[in-house]
């Protein structure tokens, strides 16, 4: 059961694009490597209910992003929104940051559970 419920978060991480909770508000992090969002590399923390460890790989950067608000959605992925992340990134964050009208948020349904 434990190792179904790991394996489970650590996809939802991967395929969410490399989201990962820093905290248990309304606010995440990804990982920026030029703009483009990476997957992040998580280990397990403790038994004893420790958070996992996570961190950006390579040069990519931890930046902060909020969650999408139920029913809204990031804007969709191109070349152009990885400009405008890059561009908006510098102050780290993306918390209120918006393309083609869409808030630079993270889909809930990569929030871990």
């Amino acid at each position: 059961m434990l190792k179904t419920v790991l394996a489970v978060g650590l996809a939802a991480a991967f395929m969410g694009g490399g989201a990962y909770a820093g905290s248990r508000d309304s606010q995440t992090y990804v990982c920026l490597s030029n703009g483009q969002r990476v997957g992040v590399v998580c280990d397990r923390g403790g038994m004893s209910g420790d958070d996992d460890m996570c961190v950006c790989p390579g040069d990519s950067a931890k930046v902060k992003a909020s969650w999408c608000a139920e029913g809204q959605t990031p804007p969709a992925e191109s070349a152009a929104l990885d400009r405008a992340r890059k561009a908006a990134a510098r102050d780290g964050s993306l918390i209120g940051d918006t393309f083609e009208g869409k808030p630079m948020c993270v889909k809930t349904q990569s929030r871990p559970r």
